[in-house]
């Protein structure tokens, strides 16, 4: 698929039986089926001119080259929609029995331009034009026959192809069997295309209208396959009742009714396995005349099925729906089957969908989703092939990139990234500072360069030190299996002096103390101090920054006495350096040189660390911190969340931190707020 809406390009091949879409809003996952449904459509409708039902969907007038244009993503090029199909043994043998039925409406079609679906074709109605056209329609009745068997027998595999133009051309690649096929609803000999939309809704349901003819039943299923799919929910009661009427009819004639048309035991099926606290009773007849459908909770008590929660609807009229609607050999298209549903209940619901509507009634299954549960249960599942979407803007080829984690890194990076639907396989990994539960930095960076975000994954590991740790490790492990630029760190730079070790090239530090340094922008700052306190504080900018620069000198004494005690610390540890030769036999005698040398490296230290020489290097260094506050360097050199902490008690009583700080994020965000220098790290991890 290429082209259509936000789709630039959709890709996917040597699909099983489950196939899932994953990857961010806006990336065109649902794309994907509408692309799927219009394919569909066009080739053959189960209704005449099924696929202006596409196109009214989404308001789209075809004749209007101005209205159509909404479905290009590129204006200056075609919406292409290809796909392979396959038909079972069986499909093959019922269209070749009976093509020349099955064939007669394109025929009549073709030969005099009515509109016409199989469905509804009569040949009784069209008896007084029959006559007419009769010669013309065998003629091409004939010719797709022939057609049509020879393709089932020469081809086991059959290529669809539909490209519309933006001045509202449409080209069709000719494929008989998907034509004839498409626009035959036969559910019990063809596999059918059934679609469930994410807009689903499960209002309560009055009993009324039980029809009791099956081919009107069949009808309405017909006429929801793929479109009005808002109403596929909305008569489930009467769907039950006339479910239970046709089984007591069938006992009283002595028809014994097959198992999968009695809709109540499905449904008690399901109570089973989804709910056993819960059981339904089936449909009850009352006093009246009037129907009752109970369920039995846990105490005793029991409420109708109405009264069920929404979860608990999507469950059980979702999966009631597909069990008795689908036929075998179909393809299913599910959008956001998590919607209203917990993760407790999601557990085992995909393995659960693949065993009862997948295998065992040889159906494909599609499914869109944001459900981290869903996505655990299926990525390395062999029985699955998982796609993650890139948004068109961020892609340069192929959106869809299937997840596979075959080897023990693309597994370690998917733990690390934790929500697999936030997970972007194959990816850049930027390791970050920040707990995960607070994550600043990471929010930092999708805030402001959210187009940066979409192209990587971002992971928070907590302290600097964890970072680099974890940054080293995963370095060290893809350096031996010759990967490069899959991994890096950014830690903030505090007061510390610090060199990568050799090979660490993808460990950056942010030129600032603390990543809330590039928060202190005095107008975003103003802003956010005006929607806090719901009154302006602050009459300029520069009376911000006076504000600020008089918080940040208030930490001189504080940041020296950091200074000196961390260089002290760092020629304390450097100067301990203990080790002997591996191959002696005398342990005492191989380490004893080097302990003493340590020894006498560390006396150095504190010889050297006397009071007069401690408080000169300490002026030195308040002197280097009272030059920065001279100057804007401050804003860099002084700690930017002690400064923001500060400003915030001082200026913003009961107003706690994070919130002030998330505050001034947003209005840096409003304002498209780009700190340079951390642009030129991020452009350098994207460039790698």
């Amino acid at each position: 698929m290429a082209n259509l809406r936000a789709v630039r390009l959709f890709e996917v091949d040597d699909l099983k039986d489950f196939i899932v879409i994953a990857g961010p809003n806006g990336s065109g996952k649902s794309c994907v089926f509408d692309a799927i449904r219009l394919l569909k459509s066009v080739y053959g409708g189960y209704q005449a001119d099924e696929y202006m039902q596409w196109f009214g969907e989404f308001a789209i007038n075809p004749q209007d080259r101005t209205a159509i244009r909404a479905m290009f993503r590129d204006l200056n090029e075609p919406v292409e929609i290809a796909a392979t199909i396959e038909f079972s043994q069986t499909e093959r043998e019922f269209l070749i029995a009976n093509a020349a039925d099955l064939v007669w409406p394109l025929a009549w079609q073709r030969a005099t331009g009515q509109r016409m679906d199989h469905w509804s074709f009569n040949r009784m109605a069209i008896a007084t034009q029959l006559a007419q056209h009769r010669d013309a329609v065998q003629a091409l009745i004939d010719e797709i026959t022939n057609k049509l068997v020879a393709a089932l027998n020469n081809n086991e595999e059959h290529q669809l192809l539909v490209a519309i133009t933006p001045d509202s051309n449409l080209d069709i690649q000719e494929c008989v069997p998907a034509e004839v096929s498409f626009q035959a609803y036969e559910p019990q000999h063809l596999g059918v295309i059934e679609y469930h939309s994410a807009q689903r809704a499960y209002p309560r349901q009055a009993l009324q209208g039980i029809n009791l003819d099956a081919r009107e039943f069949e009808n309405q299923r017909r006429t929801q396959s793929l479109y009005n799919w808002q109403a596929k929910y909305q008569n489930v009661k009467t769907e039950l009742a006339s479910g239970y009427l046709r089984t007591l009819i069938s006992a009283e004639s002595g028809d014994a009714p097959e198992a999968s048309e009695d809709l109540n035991e499905t449904l008690k099926e399901l109570f089973r396995t989804f709910f056993p606290d819960k059981e339904y009773e089936g449909v009850r007849p009352e006093r009246g005349g009037s129907l009752a459908f109970p369920v039995r909770v846990g105490d005793g008590a029991v409420h109708d099925i109405d009264d069920l929660s929404s979860g608990e609807k999507e469950i059980l009229y979702g999966y009631l729906r597909l069990r008795n609607s689908i036929p075998r050999g179909s393809v299913i298209l599910l959008d956001e089957p998590e919607l209203h549903l917990n993760p407790s209940l999601l557990q085992g619901f995909a393995d659960f969908y693949y065993r009862h509507l997948g295998v065992a009634q040889g159906n494909q299954l599609w499914l869109v989703t944001h459900s981290d549960t869903l996505l655990r249960q299926a990525i390395g599942n062999s029985n699955y092939r998982v796609y993650h979407m890139l948004t068109a803007t961020t892609s340069t080829g192929n959106q869809a990139s299937e997840v596979v984690l075959d080897d023990d890194v693309e597994r370690v990076v998917v733990d690390l990234v934790g929500d697999l639907a936030a997970y972007r396989p194959h990816a850049k990994l930027v390791i970050l500072e920040g707990a995960s539960e607070d994550a600043f930095d990471e929010k930092f960076i999708r805030r402001l360069f959210p187009d940066f975000s979409k192209r990587v994954n971002l992971v928070s590991a907590g302290s600097k030190r964890r970072v680099r740790s974890l940054y080293a490790a995963l370095n060290e492990t893809v350096s031996q299996v010759g990967i490069a630029n899959r991994f890096f760190a950014i830690v903030d730079k505090d007061a510390e002096i610090y060199v990568p070790p050799e090979g660490h090239t993808q460990e950056f530090t942010w030129d600032v103390y603390h990543v809330e340094n590039f928060l202190l922008v005095p107008s975003a700052i103003r802003e956010a101090c005006a929607t806090l306190s719901g009154s302006e504080l602050f009459s300029s900018d520069d009376e911000v920054m006076v504000a600020l620069k008089t918080q940040a000198a208030e930490l001189l004494d504080r940041l020296t006495l950091e200074r000196i005690q961390a260089e002290v610390n760092e020629q304390i540890v450097t100067a301990i350096n203990v080790k002997g030769s591996p191959d002696t036999n005398g342990v005492a005698q191989s380490l004893l040189p080097s302990i003493t040398a340590s020894a006498g490296r560390i006396a150095a230290v504190v010889a050297a660390s006397t009071e007069e020489a401690l408080t000169q290097r300490a002026a030195e260094v308040r002197s280097e911190l009272a030059t920065a506050l001279d100057t804007d360097e401050w804003t860099r050199a002084f700690p930017g969340r002690l400064i923001l902490k500060r400003f915030v008690g001082a200026h913003l009583g009961g107003v706690a931190y994070e919130p002030f700080r998330n505050v001034v994020l947003d209005k840096l965000a409003m304002s498209e707020h780009r700190p340079e220098s951390m642009k030129s790290i991020l452009d350098q991890i994207l460039a790698a």
